[in-house]
């Protein structure tokens, strides 16, 4: 069966094919392949509405995502045996906005593919505006099935504020002043986070009151 068109979900589809390798055997395999284009949220939607999203924990739940981009999909479904299903798909971030989860803050004009299996998923050179400064986002499904992130790039002192608006904190915010470069890791596992941040805090000031000295932290 080939489809030039198709929608599923609220998502366009384009050269979709279906085939079984042999009707009659117990190994016969429906074999799916198409693409996608459009609103990246309908897209995630698509995601988390199928098997995929348990196939990578749920990572894309609390997904969300500004523009457009684009998916690419490919299956293969054991006739006699569903559940050993295999999938290889991409998601292209096309310059979006994106919330990968409720913990961490928004990266902006994100470029770069997440790819999934169904043993798990992977960021691969996602790039985007994050804090502020340029960053670069990598990591995925590990050996015990948690995800693990790492964030690689900078932070400025406008991008924390912007990040961390609550009212605890801005007194706080509103006396720091530059940018620095940090690392951070983010595990989750059972839908907790756990969050590390590295950083030497090289290049941000901080406005004490007198009789301290406004200057850059070594």
């Amino acid at each position: 069966i080939h489809a030039d068109t198709a929608r599923t979900n609220g998502v366009d589809l384009s050269d979709v094919s279906a085939t079984v390798t042999d009707m009659y055997s117990q190994k016969a395999l429906l074999g799916i392949t198409g693409h996608a284009a459009g609103a990246m949220q309908n897209m995630l939607a698509y995601v988390n509405a199928s098997h995929v999203s348990e196939w990578i924990d749920h990572f894309t739940e609390e997904t969300t995502a500004s523009g457009d981009g684009r998916l690419q999909l490919k299956l293969l479904v054991p006739l006699e045996h569903p559940i050993d299903a295999k999938v290889d798909g991409t998601l292209q971030f096309l310059n979006n906005d994106v919330s990968l989860q409720n913990s961490i803050p928004m990266i902006y004009r994100t470029n770069g593919k997440l790819n999934f299996k169904e043993t798990g998923f992977s960021l691969s050179n996602l790039k985007g505006q994050f804090l502020g400064e340029p960053a670069s986002i990598g990591g995925g499904t590990v050996a015990d099935k948690s995800t693990l992130v790492t964030v690689d790039g900078g932070a400025s002192a406008d991008g924390l504020r912007r990040a961390y608006p609550m009212p605890e904190i801005k007194p706080v915010l509103d006396k720091v002043g530059g940018s620095t470069h940090f690392r951070a890791t983010i595990q989750v596992k059972n839908h907790t986070p756990k969050i590390t941040v590295e950083s030497t805090l090289q290049g941000i000031g901080i406005a004490l009151p007198a009789p301290l000295i406004r200057q850059p932290l070594a």
